[in-house]
């Protein structure tokens, strides 16, 4: 977590005197020394009286942040504004101090717990701010941050954010980060968004060719039933034509098939039907074609039109597992006519199984044969 939302600095001390030669090194010393000891009140108006009197001292910059740091310290109104307005001209600076150290002062981390304690007090102003910080400190996490698990929580979070700073910044995690978990954690927070902006973005990223074939299926993966529009399933079904590799067809065919619905049922038949299509692509989708509602005579009507055993066996397989009338109807057409022995083995195997006094009365017949 950044040190300006937990307050670790908050238990930093000035750092020692470091320029004996400097006019302003006696006054630094004795208002050191009284915020050491805890004497906020006069800590903060000595460092003060060291900045007034000695500008361009060594010790100015460090002795303003600990101005405000004290006041801070005393807690009220009147003197959290004062460190507000202390702190205005050293917001952003990082510089290394004078003494050549890295400084040890956190601008931005006090100024955001000074406009916390304001906005606590109704201030407006600062409440906007502190909400502004706290943005651009999920942004940083959600980008920069060394553990994947700190990263992956800020991700998540973005989408909720106001304004279009959130899905920015997943779009920039999408396109700079290579990590799979924080990939896949940044698809489904954008999937999760209610903004055109992230379905434009997720439908360019599936159009990207210098996008991974990875990234383009896990994009793929996050379109659900739950999750997605009738134009989403459009767009989805667009791209089988336009994929680069059987992978990423049965990636659309997953996909497609999980969002479900009479059209994308309908596009899967025909696909299952399309015998310019590979064995192994046809059979995917008569695989989730399958698990679907999908109305028996559709299902009769594929198995007529099968023209491999392996489909014909998966059809015999999606019409027993069918409760309906119908299915068993056809199970028994089978059964009585087909032309192909296994065929007609694997029907009565199933109708075996079936509590159906059709099928019980067909295998009475074939054992009386």
């Amino acid at each position: 977590m950044p040190e300006a939302l937990d307050g670790a600095f908050l238990n930093r001390r000035p750092p020692a005197p470091w320029a004996a030669h400097d006019p302003a090194d006696s006054l630094y010393r004795v208002a050191r020394e009284a915020l050491n000891r805890g004497d906020y009140r006069r800590a903060a108006q000595l460092f003060n009286d060291l900045t007034q009197r000695f500008p361009n001292s060594a010790y100015a910059y460090v002795s303003t942040y600990y101005e405000a740091f004290s006041r801070y310290r005393i807690g009220t109104t009147e003197e959290l504004r004062a460190a507000d307005r202390a702190l205005q001209a050293l917001s952003g600076r990082y510089a290394a101090a004078s003494n050549g150290s890295r400084d040890d002062t956190d601008v931005n981390g006090l100024l955001t717990r000074i406009r916390g304690a304001l906005a606590m007090r109704g201030d407006s102003d600062a409440e906007i701010t502190v909400k502004a910080a706290a943005r651009q400190a999920v942004v940083s996490a959600a980008k920069n941050d060394p553990s994947v698990n700190v990263r992956a929580e800020a991700i998540s979070y973005l989408p909720r954010m106001a304004g279009d700073a959130g899905l920015s910044a997943l779009e920039d995690v999408l396109r700079t980060s290579d990590d799979e978990r924080i990939q896949r954690t940044a698809v489904r927070a954008l999937m999760s968004s209610e903004s055109p902006r992230a379905r434009t973005s997720l439908r360019g990223l599936l159009e990207r060719r210098d996008a991974s074939e990875m990234l383009r299926i896990q994009v793929l993966e996050a379109y659900t039933k739950e999750r997605s529009t009738p134009d989403d399933a459009a767009f989805v079904r667009s791209l089988y034509n336009r994929a680069d590799s059987e992978r990423m067809k049965m990636a659309v065919i997953a996909a497609v098939a999980r969002i479900g619905g009479k059209d994308n049922q309908d596009w899967l038949a025909g696909l299952v039907k399309n015998t310019s299509e590979s064995s192994q692509l046809r059979s995917a989708a008569l695989q989730r074609l399958s698990r679907s509602d999908v109305p028996i005579a559709d299902l009769d009507r594929m198995y007529d039109a099968a023209d491999s055993r392996s489909m014909r066996e998966q059809l015999i397989s999606a019409l027993a597992s069918r409760k309906e009338p119908e299915a068993t109807d056809k199970l028994i057409d089978i059964a009585k006519n087909s032309t192909d022995l296994e065929m007609r083995r694997l029907a009565i195997n199933y109708l075996s199984r079936k509590n159906d006094p059709r099928a019980t009365k067909l295998l009475m017949e074939l054992i009386e044969k």
